[in-house]
């Protein structure tokens, strides 16, 4: 998988049966919708198979820039 990495994670439980799971997944190289879109369908059973997670929203990236050091200003 071209993942680079994976930041700003958030699982929370929203009842007995609802497990969540929002993220950002920064990727290696620009890839095509089409593929995030596969890539996302295994991640998604993946994560309910292997740990009850029965919502995954995730944000594809490429090319951010991670540092928090940075300041834009108008």
């Amino acid at each position: 998988m071209p993942v680079k990495n994976v930041r700003h994670v958030h699982i929370w439980l929203l009842n007995e049966d609802e497990l969540h799971l929002e993220a950002h997944i920064d990727f290696k190289e620009n890839i095509r919708l089409s593929r995030f879109d596969v890539i996302l369908e295994e991640i998604e059973k993946d994560l309910f198979h292997n740990h009850g997670i029965n919502y995954v929203n995730i944000q594809p990236e490429f090319g951010k820039c991670g540092s928090k050091q940075i300041i834009v200003q108008d």
